[in-house]
């Protein structure tokens, strides 16, 4: 029997309620870049190194090895504008 206490599921279904979708979304859940035209503004710079490494990784069958200075790239330009 689980045991739950109300506030804190009250406060896991609320951890959702102001949710939205960003560019970096696709790259901390799943291996498919967000569609460009879903966000009508100006593109982020580090927005082109993560398609950069999701084109990598699809070429190489997810082999990470292969597209580590993509993903350093990738990293550098996170860490640059305080991602």
């Amino acid at each position: 029997m689980h045991i739950g206490n109300l506030g804190h599921s009250k406060a896991q279904a609320d951890a959702h309620k102001y949710y939205h979708r960003s560019w970096l979304t696709p790259f901390f859940g799943a291996n498919v870049p967000e569609a460009w035209e879903s966000f009508p503004r100006e593109i982020h710079p580090c927005e082109l190194l993560n398609v950069e490494v999701h084109v990598c990784l699809d070429k190489k069958k997810n082999d990470f090895a292969y597209c580590q200075p993509k993903v350093a790239d990738f990293q550098r330009c996170l860490r640059k504008y305080d991602i």
